[in-house]
């Protein structure tokens, strides 16, 4: 079985799709952080 994927740069109408995969990727440790991780604050 072959996948065929592009890696492309992120366009505007992508960050609200990142912004999830990095907020779902952290929730986990959010509790026990004093300050939300560097991914979750960057634009």
């Amino acid at each position: 079985m072959q996948i065929d994927l592009k890696i492309r740069r992120a366009e505007p109408e992508d960050a609200a799709a990142v912004a999830a995969c990095v907020r779902t990727a952290y929730e986990m440790y959010l509790d026990r952080m004093d300050t939300p991780p560097g991914p979750m604050l960057q634009d």
